[in-house]
């Protein structure tokens, strides 16, 4: 496993973000150089040999970021995997296309469940007066909040993700796919600032600053694992005191009023930038000072898209087992996969 932070610098001349040289969290970065550079592909040498190119969305250099916060900056109103496509138009209406197997559309319809063959086209309205929106990667569930700060959810309650009341004797955890949909909107939360989708899990920011997490996070791309998987089937309080959460599909962070970054999840690859054996960091931890914002896994909000079509390469083509953050001395940092200096062995099932 690796664990260090790698300082990244910025290509302007293209859409990449590139792995200069190997650093210590809060540490004078090591000198490198760049040993290739193209319009489409960047790779770097570091301390360590390691080669890593990451692609970022066009537009992504431009972003400014500073310590007087303003959430709204990380609304998602455009957001596109490989089974949907859901949007907020300029009158804050939610609308969905695409699949609707887990009944991620909000559309009452039963007889899709686990139907992946039928699609929806024409964009179905789902909600009004929305702000943000977000969904799992596989089209598992749907969250969106609305301008009143209420987070609803709508989908497949997989683990009791969506907070259905389970019956005593069916584990919410054992609940597989497609057995427990919530096929209208249902209000998860409220007072709410910013909310953020994991595959399997969800993050949620409250007004009064509180951060809590739940639902599941697995071994990096489901690897059979000794330890169980890290699950609260109930809102976990993570932290107080924060100003933004970012949950990837698998590891999960947020910045404090601070600028202190915590971090939680699966650390099968270090991207929770902690050095231990663990496969998961179960309650928040700080891993560095300083940090203005942070990507858990892809340096995107909004997707680069704004068209639907059944094509998963769309969903995956910025996505890493890594998390990257921005700090105050303006330089991009990264963890996890092929990064730091650190490493142990993993038997791969």
């Amino acid at each position: 496993m690796k664990f260090k932070f790698f300082i990244m610098s910025l290509l302007l001349s293209s859409s990449l973000l590139i792995g200069c040289g190997s650093t210590k969290i809060n540490s004078v970065p090591l000198s490198d150089t760049v040993s290739s550079s193209s319009e489409n592909s960047t790779s770097t040498s570091s301390t360590n040999n390691t080669q890593k190119s990451f692609y970022a969305p066009e537009g992504f250099l431009s972003q400014t970021w500073d310590t007087d916060f303003n959430i709204t900056k990380c609304y998602i109103t455009n957001k596109v995997i490989g089974s949907n496509r859901f949007y907020i138009d300029e009158n804050h209406i939610l609308w969905g296309c695409g699949r609707n197997e887990s009944g991620q559309l909000g559309i009452n319809h039963p007889e899709d469940t686990n139907n992946t063959e039928t699609y929806y086209t024409d964009y179905k309205k789902i909600a009004e007066n929305v702000v943000h929106v977000d969904c799992s990667v596989n089209g598992y569930f749907l969250i969106y909040l609305t301008e009143n700060g209420d987070l609803y959810g709508v989908g497949d309650n997989l683990d009791g993700i969506l907070l259905n009341n389970i019956d005593a004797q069916n584990d919410p955890v054992d609940i597989p796919i497609g057995q427990n949909i919530q096929y209208t909107p249902k209000l998860l939360m409220t007072d709410v600032s910013y909310a953020s989708a994991g595959m399997y899990s969800i993050a949620v920011l409250k007004n009064n600053g509180d951060a809590y997490w739940w639902g599941r996070t697995y071994g990096i791309h489901q690897i059979d694992i000794a330890e169980e998987p890290m699950v609260y089937n109930t809102p976990h309080l993570m932290l107080s005191n924060v100003k933004y959460v970012s949950c990837g599909d698998w590891t999960a962070a947020a910045i404090t009023n601070d600028n202190e970054l915590y971090t939680w999840g699966s650390n099968f690859w270090g991207q929770c930038g902690i050095p231990t054996e663990d496969e998961y960091v179960k309650e928040a931890t700080k891993v560095s000072d300083n940090v203005l914002m942070v990507w858990s896994e892809t340096m995107q909000l909004n997707s680069v898209v704004d068209y639907w079509e059944p094509y998963w390469a769309m969903t995956y083509k910025y996505t890493y087992d890594n998390l990257f953050i921005l700090k105050t001395d303006n330089n991009m940092y990264a963890c996890g996969k092929n990064m730091g200096n650190e490493t142990h062995s993993i038997q791969v099932v």
